[in-house]
């Protein structure tokens, strides 16, 4: 009888956990339940817009406008359709046969081949995901993060970024926050240029996935216990980007029923890019080039847009991969032309003009870079044969814009000296495996793609609060050095070397809008265009340092706009 009585009595305690997930209540009377453990409790795969099928293919969400009750948020809904990225994987295989450390880099292979895998892929991927603190309720007015992944506008999903890491570690310093984490369309499916577009009115749906969600998270994130009137905005790479779109879209509109949106921004490797418009050569080539592969060509605007809603997803996805993209990543294409485009509409110039008019949003934030950013795309081209002519002739096609005479000025700011590429401080090393053209490469682009459009935006308003960093976390590293991405590792997969400054100071930031308040690290000073304080982040150091290095190389680019077009 004891028995029967103690296997009753675990039945009812293994039933009551199940009652006890954890649950919320949506538009009054809509319940959805998560999953949980004693720390965090997290809310996945919710739906935010209609399956973007069909007709809705290349046009602007639609908000989801079915019932949530009975939602069973415990799983995570599909990963947009993109391109797979397997060229950074074998990459790392490279360098770790050419680099005689290999177990340090071996132990970045994991993380790694987290941020580039890409499974469960659909259109039907408009999904968010919550983290919240265990025990949170509607009411408790907890500041919210909202990541933006990064991925070259062609890669990426939210379900790739454990929300709970960032809950745990706001936990850990006492100052708690709710998590959401985000799919949006990629590649062509949300950025897709051209003239048939733009005659639709349709440019950008990305940013307009990524504008929805701020809105459901204005209707919604109370019930979780989050504060709509403390939302910040974080991001790495294209998700910096983005969030630097966020800001500008609208000519700096940043509202929603008369209420900001967000209240600060974090943006990591990434903000405003030097991209020309949706309807330039590079976009409108691009579009004749998918619309072609996919089987409508020769049609007009109108019926080529027809005929691509009307193509099933294999026959789109195909296309999408039609140029060998595991070569070079799609560097000189791919990552340059599906992205954030001046539509007229969303965002209504080029998102230099609009920064040096202040068309964007005055909001607080932090910004920074890594070392050596770019090593990585350089590394993903083969430049061991390349000549000065072909190094030309990649500056001409790159920067469409710019005259002869401005690619010869800026090639001379570039010279064909490793000593003066990256990884900077490296003298001559790693001028050989990888071949003599490489450092110079990297060097360029990483100014070119990172630092001269963070210092315009930096000096752009000297009102505004702001914080700048600058990580050489792994200045160490053979061929990379502290290169792109290499924060995601610390953020959210590696606690090591700077973890808590990712974490902690970016946490600080959300409650506080200062990022030195509650946390026990380095002061972290606030940047002016006078002295240009920045945090420098080592692998295991803080550090501050002045953002005046290359002022000659950067100031040319930042002086000649139209001459670095993408």
């Amino acid at each position: 009888m004891r028995l029967v009585l103690s296997s009753l009595l675990l039945s009812v305690l293994a039933l009551n956990h199940v009652i006890a997930a954890p649950q919320v209540t949506l538009n009054s009377n809509e319940v959805i339940s998560g999953i949980g453990d004693s720390q965090v409790e997290s809310f996945k795969g919710i739906p935010f817009a209609e399956p973007p099928l069909g007709d809705l293919r290349f046009r602007a969400p639609v908000e989801y406008n079915h019932s949530y009750d009975g939602l069973k948020a415990t799983s995570f809904g599909h990963t947009c359709l993109g391109v797979n990225p397997s060229g950074v994987l074998d990459l790392l295989n490279t360098l770790i046969t050419l680099n005689p450390l290999n177990a340090a880099l071996q132990q970045l292979v994991s993380p790694v081949q987290s941020l580039t895998n890409m499974v469960d892929l659909s259109e039907d991927c408009l999904f968010l995901n919550v983290y919240r603190p265990a025990g949170s309720k509607a009411g408790d007015k907890l500041p919210v993060m909202v990541w933006f992944f990064g991925g070259a506008f062609i890669f990426g999903s939210g379900s790739t970024y454990d929300g709970g890491k960032y809950v745990k570690a706001s936990q850990r310093i006492s100052q708690p926050v709710v998590v959401v984490t985000f799919n949006h369309r990629l590649g062509p499916f949300g950025y897709l240029g051209g003239s048939a577009v733009k005659a639709e009115g349709e440019g950008n749906p990305a940013l307009l996935d990524q504008r929805l969600v701020l809105q459901w998270v204005q209707k919604h994130i109370s019930q979780f216990g989050g504060d709509p009137d403390k939302v910040t905005l974080f991001g790495e790479s294209a998700g910096g980007m983005n969030i630097f779109a966020q800001m500008a879209m609208y000519d700096g509109d940043n509202t929603y029923n008369g209420k900001p949106l967000f209240r600060g921004a974090i943006m990591q490797s990434g903000s405003l890019l030097p991209m020309e418009t949706i309807t330039d050569s590079r976009p409108q080539k691009l579009y004749h080039h998918f619309a072609d592969a996919a089987g409508c060509s020769n049609l007009g605007d109108s019926d080529t847009m027809t005929c691509l809603r009307g193509k099933s997803t294999s026959t789109l996805s195909a296309a999408m991969n039609s140029w060998g993209l595991a070569d070079g990543f799609g560097v000189m294409d791919m990552f340059i032309t599906w992205s954030p485009r001046a539509d007229g509409n969303i965002l209504r110039d080029i998102p230099y003009k609009l920064v040096d008019a202040g068309k964007f949003a005055k909001v607080p934030y932090i910004i920074g870079n890594q070392n050596d950013e770019a090593t990585l795309f350089a590394a993903l081209l083969s430049w061991s044969s390349w000549s000065e002519s072909q190094v030309q002739s990649l500056a001409q096609n790159l920067l469409f814009k710019s005259t002869e005479s401005q690619r010869s000025q800026l090639l001379s700011l570039y010279p064909q000296d490793p000593s003066q590429g990256a990884p900077w401080g490296t003298g001559l090393l790693y001028s050989l495996g990888l071949g003599i053209q490489f450092k110079r490469i990297a060097g360029l682009l990483t100014d070119l793609l990172y630092h001269a459009n963070r210092r315009r935006l930096l000096w752009s308003d000297n009102s505004i609060p702001r914080w700048n960093y600058l990580s050489k976390a792994l200045s160490g590293l053979p061929y990379l050095g502290t290169t792109h991405a290499n924060d995601l590792i610390w953020q959210w997969f590696l606690d090591l070397g700077p973890y808590r400054a990712y974490q902690e100071y970016f946490i600080a930031f959300a409650n506080h809008l200062d990022p030195n308040v509650g946390v026990s690290l380095s002061n972290w000073p606030k940047y002016t265009n006078s002295d240009k304080k920045t945090l420098e982040i080592g692998f295991g150091t803080l550090g501050t340092t002045t953002d005046d290095f290359r002022n000659n190389k950067i100031q040319w680019m930042i002086d000649n706009p139209e001459a670095i077009a993408l």
